[in-house]
């Protein structure tokens, strides 16, 4: 920035940061006065409510009241529960980054993720809540778990996709001179027109696990098991990933802590689509008996003893939920922006004379792709054709 400044003038950086989040916020009204027409063409209202629970019980519930004309939105967590005694509030600070990368996600074209974002939208969360919680809360579990739980909240009223894994797995083991961090990937949720993906972290991390090999060499511990877990992900039209089957084995006496959700309350589906399976944390001592951890403890472990994870839906031990037949609108990208062509046949496009325009939109960390048939007259005077594609199979691509 400095550099910058140096080379244009502090006016002109201020210029186009300024312009920078003037964009973001066009771009999020476009898609808010899009939702709200859809909104109220499917239901006759433009107000969106949805409500998830933490495995605890705590209500995390968000009415959104959409205004077509002016293209913004106030976002109403009333109605979440209070502060809770364990470790899992979330400051207000994370409930509105959560909030800020819903929008970005569903934004239709390419824009920096900034505060003007938010500039159409008005937040309400009540004080002392679990997403405004008091300066003595504790929150360390907020940042990892609430925040996944305020995503799918906010993708679950919009109608976007179904939840994903909504956790991030967080494994710890060590003694007092050494330690191990693991945050373990589950699967992603079903989309209108996509699968979603197994084994992946998605929504408020990106965080990549140990090689296997590095994780043996350093710690004194035996991956024994580690792979997805089949059949996890809910069922649907367009199906959930499946989450992941990790067992570690214990060579040396140390202190096991799980910090996880969705053990007790499994990933929603929408539109029909099934919810996927729960997750599920194992402590297995050497004469074989089975203890469940739930999913949140600290407990000493002595050599001999494993830990097994059964996978939920995306995050660690978890799978992902279904999407099912009934109809979703289309967010129609405006402006559109020209990109590349996938080199398939477009010849009934060609033939009514139009254009062709690659979107890709990033949602969930995956891209799908919506191909826009843009406007062009196919004869002097005649109106403009539009169509769009929606191609669910070159995702991923």
């Amino acid at each position: 920035v400095s550099e910058l400044i140096d080379q244009y003038g502090l006016e002109v950086v201020q210029a186009y940061m300024t312009h920078i989040q003037t964009n973001a916020e066009v771009a999020v009204r476009d898609m808010l006065r899009e939702v709200a027409r859809n909104a109220s063409a499917r239901t006759g209202t433009s107000i969106l409510e949805f409500t998830d629970n933490m495995d605890d019980g705590s209500p995390i519930h968000l009415r959104v009241t959409l205004d077509e004309v002016l293209g913004s939105a106030l976002c109403d967590f009333s109605g979440s529960g209070p502060e809770v005694w364990g470790n899992c509030n979330a400051p207000r600070a994370v409930t509105l980054s959560a909030l800020i990368y819903c929008l970005r996600c569903m934004v239709g074209h390419d824009v920096p993720l900034n505060q003007g974002c938010l500039a159409p939208v008005r937040v309400v969360i009540p004080k002392g809540s679990l997403l405004d919680p008091s300066e003595d809360a504790a929150v360390v579990g907020g940042n990892v778990l609430t925040s996944q739980r305020i995503v799918d909240v906010v993708l679950g009223a919009f109608r976007v996709c179904a939840a994903s894994q909504g956790c991030m797995n967080n494994i710890t083991f060590g003694n007092e001179s050494w330690g191990c961090y693991e945050t373990v990937a589950g699967g992603s949720g079903a989309g209108p027109n996509w699968h979603g993906c197994s084994g992946v972290h998605t929504h408020m991390t990106n965080t990549r696990i140990t090689d296997v090999e590095i994780v043996e060499r350093r710690y004194p511990v035996h991956v024994k098991v580690f792979t997805l877990r089949q059949d996890t992900g809910g069922a649907g039209q367009y199906r959930g990933g499946d989450g992941v089957h990790r067992e570690l084995f214990f060579r040396a006496p140390l202190t096991l802590s799980v910090l996880t959700e969705r053990r007790v309350l499994a990933p929603y589906g929408l539109a029909g689509g099934e919810a996927a399976a729960r997750g599920l944390n194992l402590l297995i001592r050497t004469g074989g008996r089975t203890i469940n951890l739930g999913p949140k403890t600290a407990v000493p472990v002595r050599p001999g003893r494993r830990v097994y994870g059964r996978s939920l839906r995306v995050p660690e031990l978890i799978g992902s939920a279904g999407m099912g037949t009934e109809s979703f609108p289309k967010l129609t990208v405006r402006p559109e922006i020209p990109g590349s062509i996938l080199p398939h046949s477009w010849s009934s496009a060609r033939k009514a004379g139009a254009s062709v325009v690659l979107v890709r939109t990033s949602v969930l960390k995956l891209f799908s792709c919506v191909f826009i048939i843009g406007k062009r007259p196919t004869r002097a005077g005649s109106p403009p054709q539009e169509v769009v594609l929606n191609i669910d199979r070159f995702i991923g691509q």
